[in-house]
């Protein structure tokens, strides 16, 4: 009898195991399909912009890319200690680029971007 019950409890366990391993791997593959998807969209945008020779909006694009690959591995992986000197030097060049960069991102919250609808709608109203 307590067999069968340490039995049931262990093929629970393996199921849900699997179960859980199964949906990672299902969510991985997913994440790393999209970003490759962006990846090589925003690879084409920039040769379109280079073939046309637009640098002003190629410069734009590649220094908003780097701005936002900077901050999101300051957000994730920014406690790490960088070991690889080329690595390190990289990071400090991309971390200046987007430090001036981010002088030209707006950023919204949610109130801040209703509290903006809001005024622009009260200043469309009509007046008696």
């Amino acid at each position: 009898m307590t067999f069968r019950i340490i039995l049931s409890i262990v093929g629970g366990l393996i199921l849900l195991a699997a179960g859980y391993f199964g949906g990672y791997v299902r969510g991985h593959r997913a994440a790393m399909h999209d970003e490759v998807i962006f990846d090589l969209r925003h690879g084409l945008t920039l040769y379109r912009l280079e073939q046309r020779g637009d640098t002003n909006q190629l410069e734009s694009k590649l220094r908003f890319s780097i701005y936002a690959y900077s901050d999101y591995y300051d957000r994730h992986f920014g406690s790490e200690k960088v070991t690889y000197e080329g690595l390190a030097k990289d990071l400090a060049e991309a971390r200046m680029m987007a430090s001036q960069e981010r002088t030209n991102v707006v950023f919204f919250t949610k109130a801040s971007l209703i509290r903006q609808v809001n005024e622009a709608i009260k200043t469309n109203e009509t007046k008696p």
